[in-house]
């Protein structure tokens, strides 16, 4: 049988010699034998478990959770990998969904074709956003879900109050985005690092204009829950790297720096 020395393995899976070590000491993935020389061996059943562990690594599941998962049977395996692959694709789905958003916005703006009202807000679900304000609440505890239910009522309440209505105060808060995404982003093209102090003054508008939404100036924890978020959702990964390139970990990293030095 053939075998492989750890720093091959390391290679092949693209880790680090120090992570194999881990995985060792803490009973995740041990090699299939220590030789006399002291070199750890690896069979290809090793290099399938490996597989299987990065797996619940890429779908950001905790070591400890991944212990418990390993240390079941084969189906136990299959059943969290099968409900791991549906949540995969649905985010392909959801990425062809937007797909396709984006190709009718460049069709319009090309002067190719004119999309109907409809057209306009497809991909963008009612589902979609009771998703991200679900995981707010996973993060936050039960708390978070008053405080979402309060922004909506805020939210109802202003938009009858906005002569433009719903319409109107959407178009207005999605414009003082732009700003200050765009600023950022020009931050960021100028090599500014995220943690700059002028870039962090602007993250000020950032956590204020989230604090519109919420009904509340978000917190530290909450700030840094929400770059979590849009670190790790397929979605806001999308929109931010379509504004320009690398700039979710800029944005990312900037808030969780704002968070630790401004709140």
């Amino acid at each position: 049988m053939k075998t492989y020395l750890i720093k091959q393995v390391a290679e092949m899976a693209g880790i680090t010699v120090r992570a194999l070590h881990h995985y060792d000491q803490i009973g995740l993935l041990s090699p299939a034998y220590v030789g006399d020389n002291g070199y750890r061996y690896y069979t290809r059943d090793e290099l399938l478990r490996l597989q299987q562990i990065m797996f619940f690594r890429e779908m950001d599941m905790p070591l400890k959770d991944i212990q418990i998962v390993m240390a079941g049977t084969d189906f136990d395996r299959l059943q969290h990998m099968k409900r791991h692959r549906e949540k995969l694709a649905q985010n392909v789905s959801r990425q062809q969904e937007l797909l396709a958003v984006i190709d009718r916005s460049i069709a319009e703006l090309n002067g190719d074709i004119k999309m109907n009202n409809q057209d306009l807000y497809k991909g963008f679900s009612p589902e979609k956003q009771r998703a991200y304000q679900d995981e707010l609440v996973a993060k936050h505890g039960v708390e978070m879900r008053d405080k979402i239910v309060a922004a909506n009522r805020k939210f109802s309440a202003e938009t009858q109050a906005h002569a433009g209505g719903e319409d109107g105060l959407v178009k207005e808060r999605m414009a003082q985005l732009e700003k200050i995404e765009g600023d950022l982003i020009l931050m960021m093209q100028a090599g500014k690092d995220p943690a700059d102090g002028e870039v962090l003054d602007l993250m000020a508008h950032h956590h204020q204009w989230v604090g519109q939404w919420w009904d509340r100036m978000p917190d530290a924890q909450a700030y840094a829950g929400l770059a979590d978020m849009y670190q790790h959702t397929p979605d806001f990964q999308a929109r931010y790297e379509r504004l320009a390139e690398g700039f979710t970990d800029f944005l990312v990293n900037a808030m969780r720096t704002f968070a630790i030095e401004r709140l």
